[in-house]
């Protein structure tokens, strides 16, 4: 089976220019303020309403980076501040800056445009920085979600609830579900408090998390599953783990979430995952250790921490690709797995999830899990997929023709400052069409058909990868974010690469109506 290919020399382009961006407005502040340093920042959308969004503040010249507030959160009116990011839900942040020369970016997600003020000067009378996002790309009736997320209630993370929901906001996704360790945690009163029910939908979840198990995302559920001190359902063995969710939240699903983590060329030190552990065989369904099982519905493929390791998605996806062909039906996940304000930032990976809703407000979390066990998402970090054969979408079953053959239409898309190198459709876990593509700033990359050869009952997706990261937008830099009076205090180095998959569009050769795995054992 061919390697994915998602590589794409990305080395020898990680330091190339950013893609276009939109300048802000620079002037005086007219409004009274208390303070020299001040930086008021202004938010619209292209009709002039103000836009929830997310400032990046990095040091320009000799400025170093600014320490706005620890990883924590700091929580204000318009949003919150950590390191040196502001997260203005309202579409306007006050931001007390120190003396020097700054670069400030404006963004709101892979949806939107960027705008940034470069150079800016701080230190003397107050600034008014006002930008215009618009959005570029969308995908009506698709709901993106970020399915792995913790909060300050897992015992490995800080952040303050407040400033996770401020952060969500601000990078544009419509759902958050909170995972954090053998905790169910709820933010939906939070969200209603704050008044953003509207734009952000909350799911309370948890992450069952073992020490010889691995870790499985399990969402919807409610306070009155988890045990007086916080539990889960429970951390017993795989197999006992599943029929307990089953039993007491049927409407749950159950993500196997990181779970080839620390395989062998793992990019850095973790604990083994659930296959690792389990010594999963892919081709024969079966696991060389005892007491693990199937029984999950859902195996995360690509985790906010392997962003930049392109090589582990390849890894990942040739896995999958291998339990589809033997007839481990599972959709294919991505989730942040976000821990902190820093590194991998909430929503990167997001899910886009076809539940047909016009606005977050129209969505449930059982919309979310319904579609998810029907493979109807895909996962990205920015490029927007659509896949389709003769009308029917990702988790359908399609018909092959009279000629042995199926048509697909293939449609790519992203924000100008998103850079997508190369498209490839799979036929049943082998290349099937490649296309490489220019860098361009529009906002179709990629609208095409085609037909494929079917040899037999097989799945179809579709991945697009780029190589260069989405800094300073996403992931984080060692000089960015260092607090300035104990320097060796830095928040890490982390590449956000623009990667995404589909969920497969299985195809039925043989006419009997259903998708018969060709390698079963």
């Amino acid at each position: 089976m061919a390697g994915m290919g998602i590589a794409l020399a990305v080395i020898a382009v990680i330091g190339s220019s950013p893609m276009p961006e939109d300048r802000a407005r620079v002037s005086p502040d007219a409004v009274e303020t208390d303070g020299e340093g001040t930086v008021r920042v202004d938010v619209r959308d292209d009709a002039g309403h103000p836009l929830g969004a997310k400032i990046t503040i990095l040091g320009a010249g000799d400025t170093a980076g600014p320490y706005l507030a620890h990883g924590r959160g700091d929580v204000h009116a318009w949003g919150a501040v950590a390191y040196h990011r502001a997260y203005a839900s309202h579409g306007f942040a006050r931001l007390d800056l120190p003396p020097g020369r700054y670069d400030i970016w404006v963004s709101r997600g892979i949806e939107y445009t960027r705008s940034v003020a470069l150079g800016v000067e701080v230190g003397g009378e107050p600034l008014l920085i006002e930008a215009s996002l618009r959005r570029a790309v969308s995908l009506p009736g698709w709901t993106s979600a970020d399915l792995h997320v913790h909060t300050g209630r897992s015992k490995d993370s800080v952040v303050k609830l407040e400033a996770r929901v401020h952060q969500f906001i601000a990078d544009g996704v419509d759902v958050i579900v909170a995972t954090d360790h053998n905790r169910v945690t709820d933010l939906r009163p939070l969200v209603e408090e704050l008044g953003l029910q509207d734009q952000l939908l909350a799911v309370p979840g948890e992450e069952m998390t073992t020490h010889y198990h691995g870790h499985f995302g399990v969402f919807p559920l409610e306070q009155h599953h988890a045990y007086e001190n916080g539990g889960p359902i429970d951390t017993a063995r795989a197999k006992v783990m599943f029929d307990r969710v089953r039993r007491h939240a049927p409407d749950a699903i159950i993500v196997a979430n990181h779970p080839w983590m620390g395989m062998q060329g793992y990019p850095f030190g973790a604990f083994p995952g659930y296959f690792v552990r389990g010594e999963l065989d892919p081709v024969s369904l079966t696991f060389g250790k005892k007491h693990h099982a199937f029984g999950f519905d859902a195996i995360e493929l690509l985790n906010g921490y392997e962003t930049p390791y392109p090589y582990v998605l390849d890894h990942h996806v040739e896995k999958w690709f291998t339990l589809l062909g033997a007839g481990l039906v599972t959709t294919a996940t991505g989730g942040s797995d976000t821990h902190s304000l820093a590194l991998n930032q909430g929503g990167y990976p997001r899910n886009y999830i076809d539940t047909g809703a016009v606005s977050v407000s129209d969505v449930t979390a059982i919309d979310i899990t319904d579609a998810l066990k029907h493979q109807r998402a895909f996962f990205t970090t920015g490029p927007l997929l659509e896949l389709s054969a003769g009308g029917l979408g990702l988790g359908d079953l399609a018909t092959r023709r009279a000629d042995g053959t199926v048509g697909l239409a293939v449609r790519v898309s992203a924000a100008p400052w998103i850079g997508v190198d190369q498209v490839r459709v799979w036929v049943d876990g082998e290349v099937a069409q490649v296309w490489d593509l220019d860098r361009s700033s529009e906002a179709v990359r990629l609208d095409t058909e085609l037909d494929v050869n079917i040899p037999h009952d097989t799945f179809v997706v579709l991945t697009a990868v780029g190589s260069t990261p989405l800094w300073p937008v996403a992931g984080e830099r060692e000089w960015a974010c260092r607090k300035l009076r104990r320097k060796k205090k830095r928040c890490g180095h982390l590449d956000v690469l623009p990667m995404a998959v589909t969920n497969p569009i299985f195809v039925d050769a043989d006419g009997n109506g259903r998708y018969d795995a060709p390698r079963a054992p």
